[in-house]
């Protein structure tokens, strides 16, 4: 079972969605959770971009916890047409 959580820094998350993007193409990614990003709104526009682009049939658990400081509509969530688990909060301001 490939789960993996982020609680990053803006510096580190570049580092972070590489490695998540590389094992999504490589190993199935079925679970995911990113926590604490605390991004700017311009910055999480285009945060799950590529996961739906790639894992929109095989996510099952998608966990976004923090991930804007301000409030932040996430309309990716609907892409995930197997998604059982989605865990999502309020939004930091």
């Amino acid at each position: 079972m490939n789960i993996f959580f982020f609680n990053l820094n803006k510096i580190s998350f570049l580092f972070a969605v590489f490695f998540c993007f590389y094992k999504m193409k490589h190993s199935g990614l079925k679970h995911l959770a990113l926590r604490d990003l605390l991004l700017n709104p311009d910055e999480a526009r285009y945060l799950l971009d590529n996961v739906t682009q790639n894992c929109f049939e095989q996510l099952r658990t998608l966990t976004l916890i923090n991930c804007c400081k301000n409030s932040f509509t996430f309309l990716h969530v609907g892409i995930f047409i197997n998604l059982e688990i989605l865990v999502i909060s309020c939004q930091v301001c």
